[in-house]
């Protein structure tokens, strides 16, 4: 759905050659640099795309249609793997939650969700934005950040901010369901740490005010900010 990096010269070559305009084909021929939210949002930002997409028999409609039926079924099927018993086995929600035979245990399950937090910061960091400002050899980089002509890429890296916040607080504080409860137990100053740096990330990612693609350009230091407070 929202992976791989878009190729609009394939996309192009595809929907000239040989179109895929229906659900099928889109999930069962085209590469993922053909399809997902990078894919729609390609068509919907081109320069003419209200011409494109219009008429009664648009390929690039089409198109775009069955891209959208693909990353809806997609999302459904996350959905109902993640909280529906399945024939092959239990929810996959109760290897995390102990409701299953062969689920984790409970130090376990959260070692995985901070795994997967350091991953995600890890990405966020070094290949993205450290690639971007010319951390890293070959100098700045814009195109290490992901985004197309939605200029997206800043509310993006905010969701994904706020996003494992919410892994971290629980969705609602008063619940005691997320990793700070657990934290809290031992250390209450690293808890307290935690909750800054997640504030004073989004104070910063808040800041740039621009799409990242242009802050690059004309404000560096409030990119190197937002690196600075993640790292």
């Amino acid at each position: 759905m929202d992976w791989s990096q878009i190729a609009p010269e394939r996309i192009e070559a595809m929907l000239e050659n040989n179109p895929a305009t229906t659900e099928e084909e889109v999930r069962n021929v085209l590469a993922s640099t053909q399809r997902g939210f990078g894919a729609i949002e390609y068509l919907l930002f081109s320069d003419d795309a209200l011409h494109d997409l219009s008429g009664p028999s648009s390929t690039r409609c089409d198109y775009l249609t069955a891209l959208g039926r693909v990353v809806e079924s997609e999302a459904n099927a996350l959905a109902n793997d993640w909280g529906v018993v399945r024939e092959f086995g239990p929810a996959y929600k109760d290897f995390f939650t102990g409701r299953s035979d062969s689920s984790l245990l409970t130090r376990q399950a959260v070692a995985e969700l901070v795994r997967t937090q350091v991953f995600l910061i890890r990405t966020i960091v070094d290949m993205r934005l450290a690639s971007a400002l010319g951390m890293r050899q070959g100098g700045p980089d814009p195109a290490a950040i992901p985004g197309g002509a939605g200029d997206n890429s800043l509310n993006d890296l905010r969701n994904e901010i706020l996003g494992m916040r919410s892994m971290y607080l629980g969705s609602n504080e008063s619940d005691g369901l997320g990793i700070s409860d657990l934290v809290l137990v031992l250390s209450q100053e690293t808890d307290e740490r935690m909750r800054n740096h997640f504030e004073d990330a989004l104070s910063a990612i808040d800041a740039v005010e621009m799409p990242l693609s242009s802050a690059l350009e004309e404000h560096p230091e409030r990119v190197q900010l937002v690196y600075d407070r993640l790292l």
